[in-house]
Order: C-alpha cells, then structure tokens, then sequence
C-alpha cells in the first residue's frame, strides 16, 4: 500500500510540475508577436485615436454662441450640460462621455503605446527590408508626435510663449510600457515641444506616399506629414 502512495505522490508531482511549465511557458495574454513588418504596418493602423475632442471644444466655438447654443434652454437639458461641463473643465464630463478630456487624454497615449510598440520591433530586427524599415519608422514617429502635440495643445498654457519654459508640459512617451503605472516626468512645454519636433522633422521626408495605403486617408502619409508640419 505505501508503495503504491508513493507512486501516485511521485505520479502527481510530476503531471503538476509539466502542467505549471506547460502554464508558465504560455504569453499570459496571449499577445501577436511582431516579427514582420506586415505585422508592424498593421500596429500602426491602429496608431490613432478612437476618440474626439469635440465636446471638450465644441462649446468654445463662436457658432455656438451665435446660434444660442451655449444658452440654457436653447437645446436639451442633457446635451447643454455636457457642453457647459466642457466648458468649464467639470469632472463630470470626463466619465460620462466618449468625447472627454479622460478619454481623449488616454486614447491619445493608447495610440503612442502602438508607436513605441512599432519601434521596438522595428529596432530589434534589423535584417527586416530597409526601404519598409524606414517608411514604417516615419509613419510611428510623425504619428507619436502628433498625439503628443494634440495633448500638449490641449492640457497645457502653450499659448502662454514667454513662459513655456518654466509652464509644465506633459510626458513624452518614447518606450514601450513594461511597468504598471508607471510614473513619467512631465518637463515644460519647450521640452515636449521640442520632442515633438525631433521626432517629426527628423522623419518628415521619410513619411511613405498615398499609394504605400490601401485607405490612405486613415494614415500619415507624407501629405498629412506636411500638413501637420
């Protein structure tokens, strides 16, 4: 009897044992890899916002005043709220709504995420095609510096230009996230702007032509690359 204990003990032991490897050695979340540049091209289709600031400046416009709609009474009760919440910066409107300064604001970095994502891959294979190496690197750059210029514009006193280099500005993400909440510093505006124009300058002419897109008008080709220059 104890040597037939033993042996189920022993048996036990190691079915759990292959069982905890076979477990560990699984990607926790099941992730894609990026091991190609078709892989990367893909990443960055998703390298933009899903979210809008339209409510956060809809009300700021001159056409709202004119047409009464920043009045109380001159719409529903509900939408005029909203917009009166934009307005004056209510918390509120950051958990009720697509289109809030909560969402936007993480969309915005969700997006970087992708950018830095696509860099690191393209960074770690170097025997990857060249000429695709380069467009793709333009696109994730230029795009990066975007969202961080939508934020930057946004969520600091950058208009305020004898003091952007003492006002504060906000993080600019450049690596991929490996640490949950991790703190990032936030610097000035100069700094932020000046990150900004490292990253978009340096890769402008780089950025690839509408024809590289099956839907160009959904990416940063070199056109939109001008554009937001």
């Amino acid at each position: 009897i104890m040597k037939r204990l033993y042996f189920i003990v022993i048996s036990a032991i190691v079915l759990l044992a292959s069982g905890c490897n076979k477990f560990l050695d699984t990607v926790p979340d099941n992730r894609t890899e990026i091991d190609s540049a078709e892989k990367v091209r893909r990443l960055l289709a998703n390298a933009y916002p899903r979210n809008t600031y339209a409510l956060i400046l809809e009300a700021r416009c001159d056409g709202m005043v004119n047409f009464g709609s920043t009045l109380s009474g001159g719409q529903q009760t509900e939408s005029y709220e909203a917009l009166r919440a934009g307005f004056y910066w209510m918390p509120r409107v950051m958990v009720e709504t697509d289109d809030s300064y909560e969402y936007f604001w993480e969309d915005c970095y969700r997006a970087v995420s992708y950018c830095n994502f696509a860099l690191e891959a393209l960074e770690d294979n170097p025997n990857w095609d060249e000429k695709e190496v380069a467009l793709l690197r333009a696109e994730a750059r230029v795009s990066r510096a975007y969202h961080h210029f939508l934020l930057v514009s946004l969520f600091t006193d950058m208009f305020d230009l004898p003091n952007i280099g003492t006002n504060p500005g906000i993080p600019y993400v450049t690596e991929p996230e490996d640490i949950v909440f991790k703190q990032y510093e936030r610097g000035t505006i100069e700094g932020t702007l000046e990150n900004i124009e490292k990253d978009r300058f340096e890769e402008l002419d780089n950025l690839p032509s509408s024809s590289s897109y099956a839907v160009p008008k959904f990416r940063f080709t070199r056109d939109a690359g001008y554009a937001f220059a």
